[in-house]
């Protein structure tokens, strides 16, 4: 059984599945969350309570698109898929699952709900929040100066299309996990307003050269 609701609404349709007995004895049920650690939490024992087993699941495919016209057939194949266990969660399952996964084509990792949401913070909430506010300052001031941009403000900030109502459930979700990672932006974008001040290039090329090498990393072979 996989839950595909918002996070915030889980607990809730756990207990409705529970009350109407649609959790099995000996079911497995995992989620395609984006925030894990409450959610392990706190559906662990609920789905115990009915004789399954939570582990929960991260998926990482998909866009900032939405819907059965942007669905293929091919979204999952070489994708990283992240799972939560505990330590306490048995392995049989935890195997069926990893298993599951595989078949679709996914590279499955595991890894602890806290660990996610740490990881997650950095890789996938902190874009998103830039995305969103990169789109408000280059376009915030003057909307019809986007009629002259080229690819580069398309490709950093597409993923600000991405529904406002969920991300804003997921940004507050991992908010401390978030935090941190923000404020490490914050000092970046410090150190640049500082190399332009001073009109230094040196430590200005340095700090492009370093981020394109980082970058370059992501275009390899897992």
């Amino acid at each position: 059984m996989i839950l595909c609701s918002p996070v915030g609404a889980m607990p809730g349709l756990v207990a409705a599945l529970g009350n109407a007995g649609a959790i099995a004895p000996g079911a497995i049920v995992t989620d395609v969350g984006s925030v894990k650690a409450r959610v392990v939490r706190e559906l662990s024992p609920a789905v115990a309570d009915q004789g399954g087993v939570f582990i929960g699941s991260h998926p990482m495919a998909g866009s900032e698109q939405g819907g059965i016209a942007h669905a293929r057939s091919n979204l999952f194949r070489d994708a990283a898929c992240l799972v939560t266990p505990l330590p306490s969660t048995p392995a049989a399952p935890l195997e069926r699952l990893e298993a599951f996964w595989q078949g679709l084509g996914m590279r499955v990792s595991r890894i602890s709900p806290e660990e996610h949401d740490q990881a997650l913070a950095r890789v996938s909430h902190l874009p998103h929040a830039v995305a969103a506010a990169l789109t408000l300052a280059a376009l915030g001031p003057r909307p019809q100066d986007g009629a002259l941009c080229g690819n580069g403000l398309r490709d950093t900030t597409r993923i600000a299309k991405g529904g406002e109502a969920m991300w804003s459930e997921i940004l507050l979700e991992n908010r401390d996990a978030l935090l941190a990672p923000l404020r490490n932006l914050n000092g970046i974008l410090g150190d640049l307003l500082v190399f332009l001040e001073n009109r230094d290039q040196e430590r200005l090329a340095e700090f492009l050269r370093e981020a394109r090498e980082l970058r370059e990393q992501l275009d390899r072979p897992a």
